[in-house]
């Protein structure tokens, strides 16, 4: 969704409703039913892009112990992952369910974009090494067609607690084509960023 102002949440409670029932934007070749997205089994995490798309990945430790764990599970459950300072959401306050839709407010030059995504799996694990995080897929109007995962993992046995963005894309439409190297630029800022976010999401404070 493209406009010259940015969208209001009345605008964007209409734009969900008629999301509801609308397939994600993959090649339907790479994701038969259309509901699931690339989702193979709930054993993997993580699965190979389809032909075409880029995959990125970037990781960063947050700190150590349970305390640090629940912390940035709290965070990414109030989507504090996302920098205030280049993206917002609407609605703010989603719940991370499968089903539920998003929608990125993104500003570019005079272009705003609402780049919407529906939440397709949860992970919500405790085994030798605990897990909570979501994949979301995109959506008609995304200026880019892909899924991407937020994850945060403890593992026990070193105490680490990390946090990780792994994302495959590829442009939508032809404004992306055509910047598609800003493009690029704005995917890695926001993972670099995201990360930042979830350190200072996580950061004792002082008293």
């Amino acid at each position: 969704m493209f406009s010259l102002f940015r969208p209001t949440a009345a605008a964007i409670s209409k734009l969900h409703e008629r999301l509801r029932s609308t397939s994600l934007t993959y090649p339907s070749s790479y994701a038969p039913s259309n509901d699931r997205g690339a989702i193979l089994d709930r054993s993997s995490v993580y699965v190979p892009a389809p032909p075409g798309f880029l995959t990125d990945h970037s990781e960063c430790e947050l700190g150590h112990g349970v305390d640090v764990f629940e912390a940035a599970c709290r965070a990414l459950r109030a989507w504090r992952m996302f920098p205030p300072q280049m993206a917002n959401l609407e609605p703010a306050s989603v719940p991370i369910e499968v089903g539920q839709i998003v929608s990125v407010m993104f500003r570019a030059g005079p272009l705003w974009t609402a780049n919407s995504a529906r939440i397709l799996r949860v992970f919500q694990e405790t085994n030798a090494t605990s897990r909570f995080g979501f994949t979301y897929g995109t959506l008609p109007g995304h200026i880019a067609r892909g899924e991407e995962t937020f994850l945060v993992e403890h593992d026990k046995a070193s105490d680490r607690v990390t946090y990780s963005v792994h994302a495959f894309s590829r442009p939508s439409h032809w404004i992306a084509w055509v910047g598609y190297p800003y493009l690029r630029f704005q995917q890695a800022r926001f993972r670099r960023l995201s990360g930042e976010s979830m350190k200072a999401s996580v950061r004792p404070t002082s008293n």
